[in-house]
């Protein structure tokens, strides 16, 4: 019996990009249901296309989002072994993009840290549609099976709809470069994880982790 060949892809479902972005060993690409980015070499657009269909806005499927590649990893290829690389990228990314934000705009040049969700699905070609994710619990954890013409995450109500990735690229490239245990990773997580905007999130617990930012900063 031939080798299962595991797809993989990784997403921003909550965000979209106007154009191809390549900064160091960082590729984001954009994605538009039916058009983009096509037939890759390691991944069909019908395969992406149902992937992404059990992301919606309030009554409707995302029809644009982003690809994220990292490396030698490419769109559709197995993740294992690179899911932590492209989920640090995450880390780097989102801060670019919150040095970037304008406050005091209303609804415009916003973005908070769930705007830069992102998601890393394996799947089998033909079969996209079928998918699993695992919740955490204080024992173990648990795993959920489901279809995509019977399950749908929603866009979180604090994340802005119809947001365009708009990043420093300058700062994007400088963080990329920083060593695996620099002391600035820490930080940039403590920063990025104090800017939800989500009611589930407490404003003095966003308040602690700009302080414990600060301090993983200048080593305090």
């Amino acid at each position: 019996m031939p080798d299962l060949v595991v797809n993989a892809i990784a997403a921003f479902p909550w965000v979209a990009c106007r154009e191809p972005v390549e900064v160091g060993s960082v590729r984001i690409l954009p994605y538009a249901r039916g058009k983009w980015p096509g037939d890759l070499p390691h991944a069909k657009q019908a395969d992406i296309d149902a992937i992404l269909a059990a992301y919606a806005d309030p009554g409707h499927i995302v029809t644009n989002a982003s690809l994220l590649e990292i490396d030698d990893w490419y769109t559709g290829m197995d993740s294992g072994g690179h899911a932590v690389r492209l989920f640090q990228a995450r880390e780097m990314i989102a801060f670019a993009a919150l040095a970037k934000r304008c406050l005091f705009r209303q609804h415009f040049d916003y973005c908070n840290y769930p705007t830069y969700t992102l998601v890393v699905q394996r799947y089998e070609s033909g079969k996209a549609d079928r998918f699993s994710f695992d919740t955490r619990r204080r024992d173990t954890g648990t795993s959920h099976m489901w279809a995509t013409d019977k399950f749908a995450f929603r866009r979180p109500s604090h994340v802005a709809a119809w947001a365009k990735m708009d990043l420093d690229l300058p700062l994007l490239a400088a963080l990329l470069e920083l060593e695996q245990h620099s002391p600035l990773r820490e930080a940039i997580g403590e920063f990025n994880a104090a800017n939800t905007d989500s009611d589930d999130m407490p404003e003095y617990v966003e308040v602690v982790m700009i302080k414990s930012a600060l301090e993983s900063l200048f080593g305090i």
